[in-house]
């Protein structure tokens, strides 16, 4: 089975809290933390599939071929016909990490692009949907900022 699962490394202070809660020897806060996160880019995530703009780093996505165009309704996003590719988006919390991601099949070829199809005859152009943007970094920072907040009270 082919997935994709986006791992986020280096979100700022991020990684200080996580030490300090393991240190503190509380995985229960840590495990509430990160779900907390997850769920954020999870939310993250299916927005920009929906909204059809551009990928986390900001890069416009090519628009449907025309035979591709033809088949679809006006307004429709570039990555939901049925849903099924936005519904599928979770995360899943492991030990110290969170991992948000897809199992669908045809997941990472949105993600990442290449030949797909019959005999692979159609090229699908890369349409990154999984990252963070800059904004979405600064929306993660506030789910660890409230975390802390509440823990501390």
């Amino acid at each position: 089975m082919s997935s994709v699962a986006l791992i986020i490394d280096g979100i700022e202070g991020l990684e200080e809290v996580a030490r300090r809660i393991r240190d503190f020897g509380h995985p229960r806060l840590l495990h509430e933390l990160l779900d907390g996160v997850g769920g954020e880019i999870v939310d993250q995530t299916k927005r920009r599939i929906e909204s059809e703009k551009r990928g986390p780093d900001g890069t416009t996505w090519q628009p449907w071929a025309e035979r591709t165009a033809a088949q679809r309704h006006a307004g429709q996003s570039l990555l939901v016909q049925e849903g099924h590719l936005r519904d599928s988006i979770h995360h899943v919390v492991t030990g110290n990490e969170v991992r948000v991601g897809s199992d669908m099949i045809y997941a990472a070829i949105h993600q990442f692009g290449g030949r797909a199809g019959r005999g692979h005859a159609a090229e699908i152009p890369a349409r990154p949907y999984l990252g963070l943007s800059d904004d979405n970094r600064d929306e993660v920072r506030a789910v660890v900022e409230a975390f802390i907040a509440e823990a501390l009270q």
